[in-house]
Parts: C-alpha cells; structure tokens; sequence
C-alpha cells in the first residue's frame, strides 16, 4: 500500500503565486518573441492566479511573511516588468534605443514604488480601498488595450494613444487616488451594486471577451478621479482613503 503523500495547507496558497510568476516570466518571452497578444493573455492569466492566492490564504488562514514577500516578488515580475517589455516591443522599439528603454522603463519604475510603498505603509486595520492604482490593474489595461485593438483593428494600439496611457497609468500608480478592492464586498446597498457589477461584467467577458475588458478597466481607472471629485470638499480627514489594510498572505492587486 503506497504512503499517501500530503500537503501541508501553507504551500496551497504559494502554488498560485508560483503560477503567477511564471505565467509572467513566459509573458516577457512571448513579448519578446513579437507574440504580443499571447504576452497579454499571459499577464491576464497571471492577474487571475494573483487574485486567488491572497483569498486562498484567508480561507486556509495560512498567512505568512515569507508569503507576503513571494507575492510582491511575484507581482513586480507579472505585473511591472512583462508589461515594460510588452511596451518596448509593441510600441517604442523603433526608437532610439536609449529612448526606447527610457519610455518602457517608467510603468517599471511606478510599478516598484508603488509596491515598496504598499509593503511600508501596509497596516493590520482593514480597508477597502488601495491608495494609488493597482499595479495589477496597470498590467491588465495595458493587456486589455492591446487585445481590444488587435481584435478590433488588428494592431497593438496606435502609440500616439498608448503612450500617454501609460504615463497616466504610471502616475497613478504612484499616486494616491483611492481605487477600491474589487474582493472587498462590504455591507448595504453598496454591496449590492458590487456583486451585480461583478456579475455583469462576468457575463460580458464571456460573451464578448477581449473586446469588453478594456472598456471596464478604463472604467475602474476614471472611477478613482471620481471618487475624488465627490470628496474633495470633505472638512474631515478620510484615512480609509489613503492607508492601506494588510490583506495578508497573497495582497493581489499591490
């Protein structure tokens, strides 16, 4: 009788940033390749298991500092390199190349900060808001705007339009507009709109895949200058706004 092999419930939680490592690493070949659209359903593919390691962890109640490290390891690779490169290749590689590795190199740079400042800053109070864009959800507009104009007009993206996304995108990245944890349900009526969006919008990506993701990121994105137009002449101090809770093992979307 062969002895059963068991798994110790710490390691679960890892098996899906290793997959999201990896899946970043071959989008930086495929990129690399000038197969850019395989390079963006790599990074989504990669943004998939980095949002299920961090609640994979909670429910296992697995958290752990070497975790937390793996996972912003994880995300800078997936989430600030493999789009860095998918820039160089897509859209500035005809460049000089001193300039060509200038323009790539900025979202690299937002992306890094931005996840050094999320690990200082982190606290043990939970909120339900991020303070400056995800750097995941820099990594899937990008993908998404590449995929939505290679299936709409079949090419990367007009550079005169990309670039400057980037630059806005790399901004907020180290910006600290409040953009909400899409995993964060919450209470009341809020909840409900939550869930409903949610809903909708998995029926859309099946329906119509690529050419509906980029129109809902580009949504998530403008949603954070809203969400200060509304509060801007609030008198009081909106910590909830700024500080970001520690999800724990896993923090997907850093």
């Amino acid at each position: 009788m062969k002895p059963k092999v068991r798994v110790k419930k710490q390691a679960v939680p890892g098996v899906f940033t290793f997959f999201n490592l990896f899946f970043g690493f071959l989008a930086i070949i495929q990129a690399s390749q000038g197969r850019i659209e395989n390079a963006c359903w790599l990074i989504l593919a990669a943004a998939l298991f980095d949002a299920l390691d961090g609640p994979m962890a909670r429910a296992l109640k697995v958290t752990t500092p070497f975790g937390i490290e793996f996972d912003s390891i994880a995300d800078v690779v997936s989430f600030c390199t493999a789009p860095a490169v998918l820039i160089y290749f897509s859209f500035v590689q005809d460049l000089h190349p001193l300039l060509a590795a200038a323009v790539s190199f900025v979202p690299l740079f937002a992306g890094a900060f931005r996840l050094a400042r999320f690990n200082q800053d982190a606290t043990e109070t939970p909120s339900p808001f991020y303070s400056g864009l995800p750097s995941t959800a820099f990594a899937i507009t990008l993908s998404s705007f590449v995929i939505f104009n290679s299936r709409l007009l079949g090419i990367t993206g007009d550079p005169k339009i990309a670039l400057p996304l980037v630059l806005l995108l790399s901004l907020l990245m180290v910006s600290h507009l409040a953009y909400p944890k899409l995993t964060y349900i919450g209470k009341g009526w809020h909840a409900r709109i939550r869930v409903i969006f949610f809903l909708l919008s998995l029926a859309a990506l099946t329906w119509w895949r690529g050419l509906v993701l980029f129109p809902l990121t580009m949504m998530y994105v403008v949603g954070g200058f809203i969400r200060l137009l509304i509060h801007h002449d609030d008198t009081e101090p909106r910590p909830r706004l700024m500080w970001i809770g520690r999800k724990g093992r896993g923090r997907h979307g850093q």
